[in-house]
């Protein structure tokens, strides 16, 4: 029978189907593309509940309308203590979640004949590092509302490290046959997980962890929504006081932070990326919409991240130091998570390691952050 593993993730979600006997792989999504996993957004509305792609596109249209409540990084709420209020009910962090397992449990079950006999009543579950009691105890609440036992937690990078020597034979070959040190740099939507893992005699252990919490995708999305704050108000502060344009730029947060994450993504590819927000406030003085339009550059948005990625760094050697060993004996430093793409964090991690650098395409259970090709 084969069983099933759950990434929630600040960002996007996915299930997998793993079958022993072969060794196989079966990623299930629900955004419309085959090699994608499902946002983690949640959007209420006339008593429906709508998750991932769509939910994530509808964002900028209806965040602040009457009657729509959209819900995005529920992740970071686990354990916070706080209610969240959606349509004048008020929730518990972990009922939002149950709904986006909700979701990626239903379709796993009806997207593909259940060719494997595939238990969907209990799986092993993801998570980061510096987890709590607390969030745990949440997301097996979210989790059991759902309709799934938690068999186990997993750390993500090692779930990541397991993924990803499933899927490519060759280097679990090469790994295996001697000993050997895996630094692996799981950087998401919320966190950044580093683990040292040793490799002896084709068993895992784990020698040390570090950890950035709240250090990731999301605040970089923040800083991002920032610099667009920042120039806006420059640019309309003689026309208006600061406090109105803040409080009118506050209105429409939701949509800054769907732009911001956009160029974020855009500015790994390109060198710079045309930002047009339409209808950012209106007044009612002149009758007029004001829109943003600006261009940024990658070198604007490094600068405003740079001092992350310095963290980033002194957290690698912190878990080098933990582990007893030396920067020589990494043997591989494996990265994955989205902020893992991005190109300043490539060169900071590459300039220390040099050509131990792997950048995995499969991720926590053998599928990618931005793939499930682990078939």
């Amino acid at each position: 029978m084969a069983k099933i593993g759950i990434d929630f993730g600040t960002t996007n979600s996915s299930l997998v189907a793993f079958d022993k006997e072969s060794g196989q792989f079966s990623c299930f999504t629900s955004t419309g593309t085959p090699d994608k996993p499902t946002p983690s957004v949640v959007w209420y509305h006339d008593k429906h509940v709508i998750v991932g792609k769509t939910a994530k596109e509808k964002v900028n249209a209806f965040s602040n309308m009457p009657g729509h409540h959209i819900e995005t990084s529920i992740k970071s709420k686990l354990g916070s203590g706080k209610k969240i209020s959606v349509l004048g009910r008020l929730v518990q962090p972990y009922e939002i979640v149950a709904d986006i397992i909700k979701h990626i449990k239903k379709t796993a079950e009806t997207e593909k004949a259940d060719s494997r006999n595939t238990n969907y009543n209990q799986a092993v579950v993801t998570i980061p590092i510096n987890f709590n009691g607390k969030q745990r105890e949440e997301l097996r609440k979210a989790f059991n509302l759902a309709g799934i036992s938690i068999d186990t937690f997993i750390h993500e990078p090692f779930a990541a490290l397991i993924g990803f020597m499933h899927t490519d034979p060759e280097m679990k070959k090469t790994l295996t046959s001697r000993n050997s040190h895996v630094l692996v740099f799981d950087w998401g939507g919320g966190t950044l997980d580093i683990t040292i893992v040793k490799i002896e005699q084709n068993r895992l252990w784990e020698l040390s962890t570090s950890e950035l919490t709240g250090i990731a995708g999301d605040k970089f999305d923040e800083e991002l929504m920032n610099l667009f704050s920042n120039r806006f108000i420059e640019k309309h502060s003689d026309k208006f006081p600061i406090d109105f344009l803040q409080s009118k730029l506050g209105e429409r947060n939701d949509a800054l932070r769907m732009f911001a994450e956009e160029c974020k993504i855009a500015l790994s590819a390109k060198f710079q990326e045309n930002i047009q927000i339409d209808e950012i406030f209106y007044d009612d003085a002149n009758r007029k919409y004001y829109d943003y339009t600006d261009v940024i550059n990658r070198n604007d948005f490094e600068k405003s991240i740079q001092h992350h990625v310095d963290a980033a760094i002194n957290k690698i050697n912190i878990a080098i130091k933990q582990a007893g060993i030396s920067n020589d004996q990494i043997s591989l430093v494996l990265m994955t998570g989205g902020s893992s793409n991005i190109p300043l964090v490539k060169r900071a991690v590459e300039d220390k390691f040099g050509s131990r650098v792997l950048y995995s395409s499969k991720s926590r259970f053998g599928y990618s952050s931005g793939s499930c090709s682990g078939q």
